[in-house]
């Protein structure tokens, strides 16, 4: 029986709750007597809750205590470290909050203080909430938006089922899971390796406008209170939903997805880089720029265009559509603009539109703000329809990636916070374990701007150990990270 073995059996032996625990288990199971109403069940598991809790406690203490015991006294400790003090921290944990011991220590060479413990458990200097509970926090965020729910529902998760719960006082505060999430402004991770390259690959973008706080100024200028977030969807086709019963659904789904989004810079130059790390750029000889029209749009086929793949930008079929609405509601007219475009006949197109002016002349600037909008779109009306096929959901896209979090409740963000929250919001849509990642950048260390750049692998050294070591080449994962010692 190792040392955490006994640690473990003698904490659960003089655990306060234990034998209350039990009694209570026995009467519940017994046929006779105590009261087996739904109410007792509950109770029982928010006494369970507390117990399992109050556990989990004690077993933190013992083996931080143990911890810094063993490292005080170890002689490497010795050589390079002098006591310097011993102090009391409290923090809180998933199992609540704690209160140790740890020690202090001073290096013998530099001077700078040190703390083993608190190094060892990952908890950086005026931490209140450990590791797990600030990851939880920026995980959460990234799919409610709401800093006070999320604040809720840690409180809720750190006291366990309570039968009576008092959520005013359990839950954290706002202000401090701001302060949690923004710890690391960024985590940058390179896009997993795609399991198949397509020979043809589909590339939805738009923009949404999200409001900024307060205005700033830049030089002389005054920078507008909106800002203008890029987003891409990439996919390599479309498969109809399967219903568990083997037939098939009437909605849709992407295959192959991944969501790209860059808060400055030239947009496409960088979605090409994350590309060339995600497929196999040689096997791809079409690429199809799905959109709005916007220029910065169409001018995705002009940047992702090579000598050995083709690319071509197609008009979103709902913009088309809507276009042609507001030119006219008559179902006979608004077939026959329809038929024009799809076969560039700008001559007859125009004379529809020009006697529609005519029968219409209020409607003149609508109409033909429509018209001139249609023509100047007919390729990517051709491509669509001829060649791409599948139609272009990027408008559901834009609005469960970008608006349902952040315009579809009235709010505004602080100009150097938006990108961060828009970073974690991508990461978890990409299926990324931001839980994860946000604890090995604490280990990794930030840069100055509170980035942690998980695209640069770390260096493999052990080729330079001496001759009785053997070289190992580094493992890293799908998503090209290590993990940090």
């Amino acid at each position: 029986m190792n040392i955490l073995t006994q640690a473990f059996n003698q904490v659960f032996s003089n655990h306060p709750y234990n034998n209350e625990l039990i009694k209570q288990l026995n009467d519940h199971i017994a046929p006779i007597g105590g009261q087996n109403t739904g109410i007792a069940y509950a109770q029982l598991c928010s006494d369970m809750s507390l117990s399992l809790r109050s556990f989990g406690r004690n077993v933190l203490l013992n083996m931080i205590h143990d911890m810094d015991e063993q490292f005080r006294s170890s002689a490497g400790r010795m050589a390079r470290y002098y006591v310097k003090n011993t102090r009391e921290r409290t923090i809180m944990t998933i199992f609540g909050p704690i209160t140790f011991r740890r020690t202090e220590y001073q290096d013998r060479l530099t001077r700078d203080n040190y703390c083993y413990v608190d190094r060892k458990l990952g908890i950086m200097k005026r931490d209140r909430y450990d590791c797990n509970i600030a990851a939880l926090a920026a995980e959460m965020y990234a799919s409610h938006n709401s800093m006070i729910k999320v604040g809720e529902i840690l409180g809720q998760m750190i006291n366990g089922y309570e039968l009576d719960p008092d959520n005013e006082r359990t839950a954290i505060s706002r202000q401090q899971v701001f302060r949690m999430v923004n710890r690391i402004k960024r985590m940058k991770i390179a896009p997993s390796m795609a399991e198949e390259t397509p020979e043809t690959l589909y590339i939805m973008a738009d923009e949404k406008y999200i409001s900024l706080q307060y205005r700033t100024k830049e030089g002389k200028e005054e920078q507008p209170r909106k800002k203008m977030n890029k987003l891409a969807v990439a996919f390599s086709g479309r498969e109809q939903v399967i219903k568990k019963d083997g037939t098939f659904q009437k909605r849709w789904e992407l295959s192959g997805k991944w969501i790209f989004s860059y808060d400055d810079g030239h947009f496409w130059p960088q979605l090409r880089d994350d590309m060339a790390l995600r497929y196999d750029e040689a096997k791809i000889k079409r690429i199809y720029i799905l959109g709005d029209g916007a220029s910065w749009i169409r001018a995705g086929a002009e940047d992702l265009m090579t000598a050995d793949t083709r690319a071509k930008f197609a008009l979103d079929r709902f913009h088309f559509g809507q276009a042609l609405t507001k030119i006219t509601k008559d179902k006979e007219k608004y077939q026959l603009l329809f038929d024009y475009a799809l076969h560039q006949d700008k001559g007859s197109f125009q004379a529809l539109v020009d006697s529609i002016i005519e029968d219409k002349p209020q409607n003149r600037d609508t109409i033909q703000k429509n018209s001139d909008y249609i023509l100047s779109q007919l390729k990517g009306i051709r491509t669509m329809y001829q060649e791409v096929k599948i139609g272009c959901a990027m408008e559901q896209a834009i609005s469960h990636i970008m608006a349902s979090p952040f315009t579809s409740v009235p709010k505004a963000y602080g100009r150097s916070h938006l990108p961060t929250y828009i970073s974690n919001r991508i990461h978890q849509q990409n299926g990324i374990n931001i839980r994860r990642h946000y604890i090995e950048a604490l280990d990794r260390g930030l840069d100055g701007e509170g980035t942690a750049d998980f695209t640069i692998n770390d260096l493999d050294m052990s080729m330079f150990d001496g001759s009785d070591e053997t070289y190992r080449p580094a493992k890293t994962s799908r998503n090209h990270r290590n993990k940090s010692n």
